[in-house]
């Protein structure tokens, strides 16, 4: 029976993403259910989840679709999407699928947009580069991403005279983004990088966005994933030049 997931479900939860080699980490979990109480679902203990976060009444971000290894091949993945497809209050619904998922997004009207990697920048040294903290540009995100998505840009972040970038920790590694900026986002990243030299880093990044590449190329980051940027419903505007990094394949 498909079922609202409860904050009492985040260490079940956790276990699933830890047990496919995501990212998340319990906090993380717990972000999710308090913003998107109605969306974010489960089956079972759970055994299956996928969750959606709503923007400003637009668009749907679906992420954290997961199924135990015991429970795959019965149908849990479509039964969650299903669900989130027919009560989702938008119209437009994104999201970033594997190379497994997105024949299964596919036969539910998702298309395929462009392509979205995962680098990673291993611990290492880092030129010392500090930027003074600020707050998102909201507007800035809006224009870029193409929805509102105010509600996660929370916390103080590096910020330049072009935009800014948060962070947050992760399970396997720090993660570095959302980044939006309309200029170089070197400065963001070195910035960023300088703070957590120490840790492995995660970024996501269009491979269309050629500064971002250049940037975290010359960072010591290199690609370690790929994943496709899909939509169902009306197409979303995203600036990807301006999208230097994203919000996490949870968060669009």
């Amino acid at each position: 029976m498909i079922r609202r997931l409860t904050l009492a479900d985040v260490p079940r939860a956790f276990e699933l993403s830890a047990e496919a080699g995501w990212n998340q980490t319990r906090e993380d979990w717990s972000r999710l259910l308090r913003l998107a109480p109605e969306t974010c679902l489960g089956i079972g203990a759970p055994e299956s989840t996928a969750t959606a976060v709503i923007y400003g009444g637009e668009l749907a971000w679906i992420g954290m679709v997961l199924t135990t290894a015991a429970a795959r091949g019965q149908g849990n993945a479509r039964r969650l999407m299903t669900r989130l497809i027919e009560t989702a209050p938008v119209e437009t619904l994104g999201l970033d699928a594997t190379a497994a998922g997105q024949p299964i997004y596919e036969a539910l009207g998702f298309v395929a947009e462009q392509p979205v990697e995962r680098w990673l920048r291993p611990p290492g040294p880092a030129e010392a580069v500090e930027l003074p903290g600020g707050l998102p540009d909201l507007d800035l995100d809006r224009a870029a991403f193409g929805a509102d998505r105010a509600e996660i840009l929370t916390g103080a972040c590096h910020v330049d005279g072009h935009g800014f970038a948060l962070g947050r920790p992760g399970r396997v590694a720090t993660y570095f983004g959302p980044a939006v900026t309309t200029g170089d986002p070197m400065p963001l990243a070195k910035a960023f990088v300088a703070a957590h030299a120490g840790e492995p880093i995660f970024w996501d990044l269009f491979p269309a966005n050629e500064r971002a590449v250049r940037a975290a190329g010359e960072l010591g980051f290199r690609p370690a994933r790929k994943l496709m940027r899909m939509f169902r419903g009306r197409p979303v505007r995203q600036r990807v030049e301006w999208l230097a990094a994203l919000a996490g394949f949870e968060f669009g």
